[in-house]
């Protein structure tokens, strides 16, 4: 996969992340108070991007290593892909040798139900991309 199709990927999950803070108040009332960077390191290509997490909404996606990631996901496109789809079930991340996460074990169940959330259009997304 190249870097226009992973860009595209963890854009989307951002994307879907701030529309849904638009539209469920319930949801961002459960999300405003988490103000945190979110790493995503592809390591079959060595690639990295992040993104900010602020007051219920996500910032740009930045290619390039945060300067201090609150919350880092290091794997495979595939593993990653498979986890934000929910092929790869949350309570079988933290066994997948090829997947390293990083950050409090709080911001960690965040992602969870944040990475979880956002799968129908990431699994549009993924049909269109060169995998």
């Amino acid at each position: 996969m190249n870097k226009d199709d992973q860009m595209k990927v963890f854009t989307t999950l951002r994307d879907e992340f701030n529309n849904r803070c638009q539209q469920d108040q319930t949801f961002f009332h459960n999300v405003c108070h988490f103000n945190k960077t979110m790493q995503f390191t592809v390591s079959d290509s060595g690639d990295t991007y992040h993104f900010r997490i602020e007051n219920g909404r996500a910032g740009d996606v930045i290619e390039g290593p945060a300067t201090k990631p609150d919350v880092s996901m290091d794997a495979p496109m595939k593993k990653i892909l498979g986890i934000l789809v929910g092929q790869i079930p949350p309570t079988r991340i933290i066994m997948e040798p090829s997947v390293k996460i990083r950050g409090a074990p709080q911001d960690l169940m965040f992602i969870n139900k944040f990475l979880l959330k956002e799968t129908p259009r990431i699994r549009e997304i993924i049909k269109t991309l060169d995998i």
